[in-house]
């Protein structure tokens, strides 16, 4: 597929033309012109670490609530984790909830087993990256492209399907992501809104945070990973995500996988546009 930058993108790139053009027609201003060339380097940067941001390219945050009414995407990221991720199956079981999973490559091979269980059980795997570095968002586009397809591979050695979701660490990238998510025919999702449930050790925070003023469409972000642990040691997720579960049914919304949802919401444009 061609690359079609973003808007941004586009203009980063027509600023870069002036500012050379500049300096070639008065290279006397050199000084001026460097430190123009470092302030939009360090805005393209600072827009890199924003997850929620469109401007280095397509990145999906939620859905309009009308493209998909009285539903909600829960997604997990940075598993399969051999310990926890098995109970948080056990919980999603019990509620008959379907989710989807942003693994790690790398832990993909370390535990297949709880991969297919995953899968075996009704839920969409995606792929978070191989090796969730740090340094990701410093990649060049062979370093991205290597990331994502080595991630890709180790799920569908696995599952037996390729992935077409993909979703970087922290949410952070740089605009060499782009390019190589559209020539791989990979979508970028991240998130509405999340707890920092790696972080965070009051489960009531948690779930305050994902679940005040939920709309319809949005996409909510939780960790089987590198989870953190309560005031008692047990992992956040197991006991917030009872009750979110509980609170969301109570909103009137339901959960459905990314894949469904976004079934559901092509099947909604077509009927606002017919």
């Amino acid at each position: 597929m061609k690359w079609q930058p973003s808007k941004f993108i586009v203009m980063v790139a027509g600023l870069h033309v002036l500012a050379i053009t500049w300096l070639l027609l008065q290279p006397e201003n050199w000084l001026v012109v460097l430190l123009f060339l470092l302030v939009l380097h360090v805005l393209v940067g600072l827009l890199g670490m924003l997850p929620r941001s469109q401007a280095l390219g397509d990145n999906l945050t939620q859905f309009e609530p009308e493209e998909l009414p009285g539903r909600i995407c829960l997604t997990l990221d940075d598993g399969p984790d051999p310990r926890l991720t098995p109970q948080i199956l056990q919980i999603l079981a019990k509620y008959q909830v379907k989710v989807t999973f942003f693994c790690i490559g790398r832990r993909v091979e370390q535990y297949p087993e709880v991969v297919r269980q995953i899968q075996s059980e009704g839920h969409q795997v995606e792929n978070h990256g191989y090796a969730h570095r740090v340094s990701n968002p410093c990649s060049g586009l062979a370093g991205w492209k290597a990331e994502i397809q080595q991630g890709a591979d180790a799920i569908f050695r696995q599952t037996a399907i390729r992935p077409t979701l993909y979703r970087p660490m922290a949410g952070l990238r740089n605009p060499f992501l782009d390019p190589v998510l559209q020539r791989l025919s990979v979508k970028q999702v991240t998130w509405s809104r999340r707890a920092y449930d790696t972080r965070e050790k009051n489960p009531t925070v948690v779930l305050d945070k994902l679940t005040r003023d939920l709309v319809s469409g949005e996409i909510l972000l939780m960790h089987d990973g590198h989870a953190a642990n309560d005031a008692n040691g047990s992992p956040v997720i197991l006991s917030v995500l009872p009750s979110l579960i509980e609170s969301v049914h109570a909103k009137g919304f339901t959960f459905c996988t990314l894949a469904e949802a976004f079934e559901i919401a092509a099947k909604a444009d077509e009927q606002l546009s017919s």
